[in-house]
């Protein structure tokens, strides 16, 4: 199958670059790697992904007929799935002038398809060499597994899930500013990016004991703010619609689509991702002190709840990949530490392939299989 062989392959040269020494090769191995999936999203069918015909195809033919990018902010065109129409300015300013400047220069849809990837895969990469001390062909190759796909279908999102992906090597170095400067241009590509500052406030808490509470500095154990934690997402649950009147009192009613509707257990959700969740709970368990161990349960905490969200809308979901997207990180350190290294990656590898083929083969999510090139 297309998806996997190009998974491992370039999952593989990644590896391989560890046993080059001359800087120059071990480049070129990497780039080629990195190519490998961002040529497959450009070379697929227009049908390929479920919002590539709702509004990036428009968009592009939109340019190709604009003179100038205002008269291409001025139009329209109908969405196929629910024959609506769409304003340009109905789309974020960042994506609309991505796309507008691509299209202008290159005139191809296809290129089009492949620099959107490249610059999500480049910057995921970049942000998992952030974290020293991991195989990064596992980490790319549990990113191929979870994510890439989904990257054919809500493009916006998944820029901007990008760019706070990456960010997340200033977390890291404690360089805030330059987190919410980036957290900011992620809004111009999608206005659910807001939840980035979501990620700022959990890394904060994990990496301070102490909590200011206005003039305050207030100590909390580490069991009680996971309890806070599971508190809070259990009311988001169990009340939307009070939430959903918080966010229009804040003026943020923009965002209520995303918890209109009624909740239900999806158990589905729930068994694909608590074999993970333990294991991180476990590894939390022995490095109590680790801030990162506790920023990885803490997101995965929420994972697990906001996965429910699919329950409520088509769209709610998406939520959640703000904070999934972390676990290209989390899966493959927890196999990563301890015993056992080999047995653990294993089951990881045969995870990620069990996951991938119930939700994507079997499921048909996001709409991207099976696979057609675009001159099929």
């Amino acid at each position: 199958m297309i998806y996997i062989l190009n998974f491992f392959l370039s999952s593989w040269l990644v590896k391989v670059s560890y046993l080059v020494n001359k800087k120059i090769l071990k480049k070129l191995i990497i780039i080629f790697a990195l190519l490998i999936p961002c040529i497959l999203a450009g070379v697929r069918k227009e049908i390929i992904g479920t919002d590539l015909q709702i509004y990036v195809k428009p968009m592009f033919q939109l340019v190709m007929n604009s003179k100038n990018f205002q008269e291409f902010l001025n139009g329209t065109w109908i969405n196929n799935n629910t024959g609506g129409i769409w304003f340009t300015t109905d789309v974020e300013i960042g994506f609309s002038l991505l796309l507008y400047l691509i299209t202008k220069i290159f005139r191809n849809f296809q290129v089009l398809l492949f620099l959107f990837q490249v610059i999500i895969v480049s910057l995921i990469y970049k942000g998992l060499r952030a974290f020293k001390n991991q195989d990064l062909y596992l980490n790319m190759l549990t990113y191929y597994f979870l994510c890439y796909v989904i990257t054919f279908n809500i493009i916006r999102q998944c820029l901007a899930i990008a760019i706070i992906f990456y960010a997340l090597k200033f977390l890291l170095k404690r360089k805030y500013r330059y987190y919410i400067l980036l957290n900011i241009l992620a809004l111009f590509f999608h206005k659910s990016a807001i939840i980035g500052l979501v990620i700022l406030l959990l890394y904060s808490i994990s990496d301070n004991n102490r909590i200011k509470l206005f003039f305050l500095k207030i100590r909390i154990k580490n069991k009680i703010k996971i309890i806070i934690l599971i508190s809070i997402l259990a009311l988001i649950l169990f009340q939307l619609e009070f939430i959903t009147n918080i966010l229009q009192s804040l003026g943020l009613e923009k965002y209520k689509s995303y918890l209109k509707g009624e909740y239900s257990f999806l158990p589905k959700q729930f068994l694909l991702r608590i074999p993970f969740v333990w294991l991180i709970f476990i590894e939390y368990k022995k490095n109590k002190e680790s801030r990162i161990h506790l920023f990885a349960l803490l997101l995965n905490i929420i994972d697990l709840f906001l996965s429910q969200l699919g329950s409520v809308t088509p769209n709610s979901w998406r939520i959640a990949q703000y904070f999934s997207i972390y676990n290209i990180i989390f899966y493959p350190m927890v196999c990563n530490s301890g015993k056992y290294k080999i047995l653990k990656k294993l089951f990881l590898i045969s995870y990620l392939i069990f996951y991938f083929s119930y939700t994507i083969l079997i499921l048909g999510n996001h709409e991207v299989y099976p696979y057609l090139f675009y001159w099929e």
